[in-house]
């Protein structure tokens, strides 16, 4: 496989995880602290399901070119052993929240919420770019994926700000903390994905 083969499976392995560490914040929240999100959750869950599956089936693809430990494994093997860099991305996105000293929990987790609803579109915005830039004819496919997530994120991301702030997203994004950390966490995006095909790829695929 070429470098800008793995650069593509690899993003689509962290565009996985994008996803799926969406909801590890709010794992830990009471029932009643969730509040009038539960419905927005689920309702995030049902959107995000079948790109996120395509993503990890995209994973799957590469086989066993990298090696942990001296022994060969999947691309998913290497992602798991990523988490903690994907978990430092959510701490971030948590200390925005933090910074803006809500009192009441039901409140943190819907700014969070809010937050994080960006994030994705950001995200996947990105994403998409950069997975374009590596695999061109793949680019319609990835399209018809993209844009159906991309406008559910841009409307429910304006609606939830609206709803728990009275505030439109574009207001919300005039906090420079919350649109740095976003910037930031795509620096270190595209970097993680470097570091982990040098780290991982087993030296003969090289």
């Amino acid at each position: 496989m070429t470098d800008k083969e793995y650069k593509y499976y690899f993003g689509c392995g962290f565009a996985w995880w994008a996803v799926h560490i969406f909801f590890r914040p709010f794992e830990a929240a009471e029932e009643h602290e969730l509040h009038d999100l539960q419905d927005q959750l689920d309702i995030f869950e049902e959107h995000a399901e079948n790109i996120a599956a395509w993503f990890l089936d995209e994973v799957a693809k590469p086989g066993l070119d990298f090696e942990i430990d001296k022994k060969e494994v999947s691309m998913f093997s290497c992602l798991t052993n990523s988490e903690p860099v994907v978990k430092s991305w959510m701490h971030q996105l948590i200390n925005v929240m933090h910074a803006q000293k809500i009192e009441d929990k039901s409140k943190q987790y819907q700014y969070l919420y809010c937050l994080l609803i960006g994030w994705e579109l950001y995200m996947i915005v990105l994403a998409q770019k950069f997975l374009n830039q590596q695999k061109p004819e793949g680019k319609m496919e990835l399209q018809e994926l993209v844009n159906p997530y991309a406008n559910f994120l841009l409307n429910e991301w304006d609606l939830s700000c609206r709803k728990f702030f009275q505030m439109t997203a574009e207001e919300m994004m005039r906090n420079e903390q919350a649109r740095k950390t976003y910037e930031e966490i795509a620096i270190n995006w595209h970097q993680t994905i470097d570091d982990t095909i040098k780290k991982y790829l087993r030296s003969e695929q090289q």
